[in-house]
């Protein structure tokens, strides 16, 4: 008897449950027909919850959740890891250290001979924990509060917090009783290193005039002024209660204070007084760590997990009310948009500005032919603005790419550290180089990552050199360019903290320190390996089937049936090639893909 094909879960056994907040203690229990045996309650008391605290308000109802804090809609498996949410942390089980984790156990093995260079630049810092408060309460969805909180885990776990992180950042926060977000204060108050050059950018609430100055009014006045959920929206884009009004607003705020920051110091490194632009005390970069993202919502359409533009509404207010920030005149902003996704809202807003000469969009991401998402054809390479007004022509840069990672015979074609490293260097700094910004704002999504359930690509090293090489860029030659990162997307939590901390130590460190220099080494698409053992188990299926077939036919020769079956005929399945040979292959399509792009680009734009 052949062994089964696919082997069912196993629903009777063990299981590892871990408490979601910090620290996650974690503990065994038993299943059976996949159910615990036992009350939730017993198990969330051994790691450290209740579900109701003695005293105060009573606390969210206990569940269990998987590793993005969703809730579990089916059976618990045997040997599997779940997470239990919710109740109230007991003050016998705190603790003061954090729980080892990958990243830290990544970074802590990073040995230096002698001391690592300390930060060469002030970084300014935006995030608030109100913003983890914006979630689905009706759906599942892959952008959730905890894609933030597990990146802000990552860079206070980092062995070198204390040097690049400001003090507000490093404070550990908590989810109290009322549901609320603020300061652990259980917890030891952290402290910074003498050669931290970190800022802190206080978190507050962009107000209605500065939404308004892009998005329309008509939709979004109950949203700003009241926190009215808005409506008639896509099924993309989720907005409860007045917690997504909060967390939009404040990352609006914090993008918008942080573009005026860097185009202070700008204009403050530039003067006579200032003698090095790295020496400047106003933060010339910065990161907004901010959710939800931006970049897919227009003015009057929120899209993609977007409610508002946090990027358009900063560089709208830039050209605006802060438009004499700069003896020149108006602020020249370039926005560089690397999500995986087509920013189609930000885009429309430099179209509709019809003013090429002081703003660009430039985009590397996923296009296949206008079929992945937002099949928008404006994501197009030819397209380079003046759908609508001529005067707006040259004011989008897109470099679109046709993937098809999942293909055997095709698989070279992935975005990878060396496309988004070779894109940058060979066409997007020419075209910053001729546009001479101001200012650069970075819509940064960690969706092109390798991991990303939607991205589907093969990022790793690429996050932390780009972001480093655009900050060198910035600063060299005699410019002094303002560079702001802002989060996007990115929906694997464990892929969206490594990049969060690769970016980290890019914008705050130089381009020497070892550790910067391991997370930004160009490295081989992983996505390849796993076609590979896909592809080799699809093959074992297939020589199962052709010795099941052949089992058949023996039988019904042997009872005078005839060989013939109606079975459909078998096809095997294609093997992939080894990583050298891949590699080879992907090095000359991304030449051949970057030649094409520019030649597109002098067509659509001739000198």
């Amino acid at each position: 008897m052949p062994p089964p094909r696919f082997a069912r879960p196993e629903l009777d056994g063990t299981v590892i449950v871990r408490r979601f907040q910090l620290p996650q203690l974690e503990t065994e229990a038993h299943i059976r027909k996949g159910d615990l045996r036992e009350p939730l309650e017993t198990v969330a008391g051994r790691v450290g919850l209740q579900a109701r605290c003695s005293t105060g308000p009573s606390s969210p109802a206990l569940c269990l959740v998987d590793n993005q804090e969703l809730v579990l809609m089916g059976k618990l498996v045997d040997k599997g890891v779940y997470y239990i949410t919710g109740g109230a942390c007991t003050d016998a089980n705190r603790s003061d250290t954090p729980p080892q984790n990958v990243e830290a156990a990544v970074l802590s093995s990073t040995t230096f001979e002698g001391a690592p260079p300390p930060p060469d630049i002030t970084v300014g810092w935006c995030f608030d924990a109100r913003m983890l408060l914006h979630r689905s309460e009706t759906s599942r969805s892959p952008e959730t509060p905890h894609r933030l909180q597990r990146a802000i885990k990552a860079l206070q776990s980092f062995e070198r917090a204390c040097d690049v992180l400001p003090v507000e950042l490093l404070t550990p926060f908590a989810m109290h009783t009322d549901g609320s977000l603020g300061p652990d204060l259980n917890r030891a108050a952290p402290s910074i290193s003498a050669e931290n050059r970190s800022q802190w950018i206080p978190a507050r609430l962009a107000t209605h005039e500065e939404v308004c100055s892009f998005q329309d009014p008509r939709v979004y006045e109950d949203f700003v002024k009241s926190g009215a959920a808005l409506a008639n929206l896509k099924s993309d884009v989720y907005c409860s209660d007045k917690a997504s009004s909060v967390a939009a607003l404040l990352s609006a705020g914090a993008v918008i204070d942080a573009s005026v920051a860097a185009l202070r110091g700008v204009a403050a490194s530039r003067s006579a007084a200032a003698s090095s632009a790295t020496e400047c005390a106003l933060p010339l970069v910065s990161f907004c760590l901010v959710r939800p993202p931006g970049h897919h919502c227009t003015a009057s359409q929120p899209s993609g997990f977007c409610l508002i533009n946090n990027v358009a509404i900063a560089a709208q207010q830039l050209r605006t009310r802060h438009a004499s920030v700069l003896p020149s005149g108006p602020p020249r902003i370039a926005i560089l948009d690397l999500d995986v996704h087509f920013g189609e809202g930000t885009a429309s807003f430099v179209e509709d500005a019809c003013d090429p000469a002081s703003l660009l969009y430039l985009s590397l991401h996923r296009y296949d032919k206008g079929r992945f998402y937002p099949f928008d054809g404006r994501g197009d390479t030819a397209y380079v603005g003046g759908s609508r007004d001529t005067a707006s022509k040259g004011g989008i840069c897109n470099v679109a790419v046709h993937t098809n990672a999942q293909q055997p015979t095709q698989c070279e074609q992935v975005i990878s550290d060396h496309l988004m490293n070779s894109v940058l260097e060979e066409i997007f700094l020419p075209r910053l180089a001729r546009f001479r910004p101001d200012l650069i704002l970075v819509s940064l999504g960690f969706d092109a990552a390798y991991g990303d359930p939607l991205g589907k690509m093969a990022v790793e090293g690429g996050f932390a050199s780009v972001v480093s090489r655009l900050k060198a860029w910035c600063l060299q030659d005699g410019r002094t360019v303002g560079l702001v990162v802002v989060l996007e997307g990115g929906y694997n939590p464990e892929a969206v903290a490594q990049g969060v901390l690769s970016v980290a130590l890019a914008l705050s460190l130089p381009c020497t320190d070892p550790a910067l220099q391991r997370l930004a080494k160009e490295r081989l698409p992983k996505v390849w390996a796993d076609l590979r053992q896909r592809q080799e188990r699809r093959h074992r299926e297939w020589q199962q089937l052709r010795r099941e077939r052949a089992e058949v036919d023996v039988g019904a020769a042997a009872a005078g049936q005839g060989t013939e079956t109606s079975l459909p005929a078998l096809e095997e399945p294609e093997q992939v090639q080894e990583d050298a040979w891949l590699l080879n292959r992907h090095k000359r399509w991304c030449t051949a893909l970057i030649a094409k792009v520019k030649q597109i680009h002098r067509d659509a734009m001739p000198l």
